[in-house]
């Protein structure tokens, strides 16, 4: 996974990208893998209204036989499974049709709909070629020999294919709505649950008390949480404020334990910490809430702000050091969050703070 997000990110294959979203996704069959979602600069954008670029990036063909090396990774790897008539009760089956659409269409150019998020890519006819391969299916697995031709192929990129020789299924998709729907559903949907029925014996039947909504663990996810894998990466990071009144923050305690945190000093938030950090460094006074983290990173473990290292500066024939706001900054992702205009001073509050730089208190 290091050496795939190196060759896109560092080595730029698809182009310059500006922000990514990465999750590993756990089934309760099979191994994991990993939804990628890139965004490129405006410049790789406009080089990819160029059909030939988009052959380069990403092709739904059958490498020809004067590349046998490419053309047995995608025969491999890249081919949807037998369905339909040559296997009537593959998991993409719906009542009559693939559920993934396959056989595709055959097309001679790339083109794009209006209405639709995806590029439809060339495919070209039978006559380009059709392969013969040997494909488990049905009850037991048995192999059958299916004739497969561009129609069958998951879209994917060759240059990632020669790398690691696996299924890569890579889209190019245009920004509207529904795509950036569709590509983040899988990024931000949540735990695999499973519905499960506890009885004993003799027991009488009881259908709401015997069922119960919980978390599903696989065996791979647990491993990957034992030894302390990433599990979701992205960048530029997200950071969150939060907007409060006075002694209105939200304070978290073990049940039972009550009194015992009501008796402790309240922690800081990133709001109240915000006033101190605007008293202790008077340079840093012109910077907005919501703009505070392009140069302050927030310290969960001692909860407050600290200047970013990248801004430390020496002060010329001095051993003090300072720290220089007046730059861009973090390249950060900031959100405060949102207030409906019912709860009356909280959201004015929310209004002031995007309006009013270094303030060092509520009244201020």
């Amino acid at each position: 996974m290091k050496d795939l997000m190196s060759l896109v990110i560092n080595e730029e294959m698809f182009g310059t990208v500006v922000s990514h979203v990465r999750v590993i996704e756990f089934q309760k069959r099979g191994l994991p893998h990993a939804h990628v979602v890139v965004f490129l600069d405006g410049v790789s954008k406009n080089d990819l209204r160029n059909p030939e670029n988009v052959d380069r990036i990403t092709s739904a063909q059958i490498s020809s036989s004067e590349d046998p090396e490419l053309q047995e990774v995608v025969l491999k790897h890249m081919i949807h499974n037998p369905c339909g008539e040559h296997n009537p009760t593959a998991v993409c089956m719906g009542e009559q049709y693939c559920k993934k659409r396959f056989p595709k269409s055959f097309k001679n150019e790339i083109s794009q709909s209006e209405s639709e998020y995806y590029i439809t890519y060339r495919r070209r006819s039978p006559s380009a070629g059709r392969v013969s391969i040997e494909r488990p299916s049905g009850i037991g697995r048995r192999q059958i020999s299916v004739v497969v031709d561009n129609s069958w192929v998951v879209p994917r990129s060759p240059p990632l294919l020669r790398s690691f020789a696996c299924h890569l299924n890579v889209e190019l998709c245009v920004s509207r709505v529904g795509g950036i729907k569709y590509l983040l559903k899988c990024v931000c949907k949540g735990q695999d649950r499973v519905t499960m029925e506890i009885t004993a014996e003799n027991e009488c039947y009881d259908e709401i008390s015997n069922f119960q909504d919980v978390r599903y663990v696989s065996a791979s996810e647990a491993a990957w949480g034992l030894f302390s894998f990433d599990i979701v990466d992205r960048n530029p990071p997200v950071v969150r404020l939060a907007v409060h009144l006075p002694n209105h923050h939200t304070v978290y305690f073990e049940e039972g334990r009550e009194q015992e945190a009501a008796l402790q000093p309240a922690s800081g938030t990133k709001l109240t910490e915000w006033f101190k950090a605007n008293e202790q460094y008077p340079s840093a006074r012109h910077i907005r809430y919501h703009k505070f983290p392009k140069y302050f990173t927030w310290k969960t473990s001692r909860k407050s702000w600290s200047p970013r290292a990248s801004l430390r500066r020496r002060i010329a024939s001095s051993e003090e050091e300072a720290y220089d706001f007046s730059g861009a900054g973090a390249n950060v992702v900031r959100r405060i969050y949102s207030v409906s205009p019912r709860e009356g001073e909280r959201y004015f509050l929310r209004l002031l703070l995007t309006q009013v730089p270094g303030a060092t208190s509520f009244e201020n």
